[in-house]
């Protein structure tokens, strides 16, 4: 391998820099948490389950991370850059951290594409897939552990090529095979909406098709970076903000059934006023009848109904 690859920004500077922004993200991840834990409590507790566990992984998995960086650029300052060694036993417990997040949330998603589509044929690849993920990670993680701090730097493409490659191909595949399979399912729906109907489609495909984008290209953009320069510590850096991506996007899309609520009440108050209005116009006009339009209106809350139903956007039930 090049020693031109071998610098302290490659070595140092990129992996400090991606901790760093993990923190960040890790901190807008926590007011996420905050927000739907005290506006979803209703919410069925398998799911509140999983995303505490979501949650408590992605902190331990960033806690895993700020180990690393400590053991690079202090413990081993002194070390010529080609010598670094990973410490294994953190490291092998990031992977299996950052795995559990990404095939819990993934977990989810599929979850959610079933419920719509109600086709088992969807869901056997999908599982087969996140298992053969979890399966990957798993033995990358023990393969790491047993070298006991004696993997350096230096043999990371010859070592491990084949599993990174995999891990994070299989990664954004299962994500494009999600985000299509939920998308093609909600506009069969939207065909025979209303208006309404439609619009609220519409922001959900919207939301899902980000989602699954931004971590199909973070895992490609590990991919890239892996294989222009797998002696740099940027790959991993990025991969770390991959796990946090996911968790993210994943309370994104479940926080933002807030909005859809929000949507919904505008528009029943929109429409109360209008008939209210109208009623009154007729009578107005000498009709010596009441109109249809002023008879009481049944009693609906739809801060009720998108708190009890939890998460029925997203495919589940309570």
């Amino acid at each position: 391998m090049p020693a031109l690859l071998f610098t302290f920004s490659n070595v140092y500077g990129s992996l400090e820099i991606c901790v760093m922004l993990s923190g960040i993200l890790n901190g807008f991840l926590a007011s996420q948490m905050i927000s739907y834990f005290r506006n979803f409590r209703h919410d069925p507790t398998i799911l509140k389950a999983s995303i505490a566990l979501i949650w408590a992984a992605n902190i331990a998995s960033f806690g895993c991370s700020c180990w690393i960086l400590y053991t690079f650029t202090m413990t081993q300052h002194q070390a010529p850059l080609t010598e670094i060694s990973i410490p294994t036993g953190s490291f092998s417990a990031t992977i299996m951290l950052e795995i559990v997040v990404r095939c819990m949330t993934q977990g989810i998603y599929t979850y959610r594409m079933f419920k719509f589509s109600h086709q088992i044929w969807l869901l056997i690849p999908c599982c087969a897939l996140a298992l053969f993920e979890f399966g990957l990670a798993l033995t990358w993680a023990t393969s790491v552990a047993s070298l006991r701090n004696t993997l350096l730097i230096a043999s990371w493409s010859s070592k491990f090529k084949w599993i990174v490659d995999a891990l994070f191909t299989t990664g954004a595949l299962l994500d494009l095979v999600i985000t299509t399979s939920i998308c093609y399912q909600l506009k069969q729906n939207r065909i025979l909406g209303l208006k309404r109907t439609k619009d609220l489609i519409d922001t959900i495909i919207r939301w899902t098709i980000q989602s699954g984008l931004i971590t199909c290209v973070v895992a490609i953009v590990v991919l890239i970076v892996w294989a222009i320069n797998p002696t740099s510590n940027l790959w991993l850096g990025i991969s770390m903000c991959l796990t946090d991506c996911y968790a993210m996007m994943l309370m994104a899309l479940m926080n933002g059934r807030m909005r859809l609520k929000n949507d919904a009440e505008n528009h029943i108050t929109l429409t109360t006023s209008i008939s209210i209005v109208g009623g009154a116009t007729n009578s107005t006009h000498g009709s010596s009848e009441l109109n249809p339009q002023l008879a009481p209106m049944p009693k609906f809350k739809p801060s009720n109904l998108v708190t009890r139903a939890g998460a029925e956007e997203f495919g589940l039930k309570a």
